[in-house]
């Protein structure tokens, strides 16, 4: 997933990859935005559906169309032989995740991510 996010002096898209849609982890979600609804009120209008959850690997500040271009090729060359061998776009992988970090000057939260 490269999606765009605005502002020229920050980062401009991100990487991410999408939640598993088990029944399991979108249960999950939604106990943890139910926390932090719990804790703090007003951030319940910023809860999203729990089945377009994601976590952001990296920001990019990528300038117009041929820099997004040029970003996307690489990382296509990059995934390409581990979608020849799995045959697929979707590529499974653990994540163990650690912490929680909510800062409040962003409507951002911050875990450390662990693979294993």
């Amino acid at each position: 997933m490269l999606s765009s996010a605005g502002n020229s002096s920050k980062s401009t898209h991100f990487l991410g990859v999408q939640l598993a849609q088990s029944q399991q982890v979108l249960e999950s979600i939604r106990s943890v935005q139910a926390a932090l609804v719990a804790h703090t009120p007003g951030l319940e209008a910023c809860n999203v559906p729990a089945s377009t959850a994601h976590i952001a690997l990296v920001g990019l500040h990528l300038s117009g169309a041929p820099a997004q271009q040029h970003a996307e090729r690489l990382l296509y060359e990059e995934l390409q032989p581990l979608l020849q061998r799995k045959g697929t776009a979707l590529i499974p992988f653990d994540l163990q995740l650690q912490g929680l970090v909510c800062f409040p000057e962003t409507p951002q939260v911050h875990v450390q991510l662990q693979t294993w």
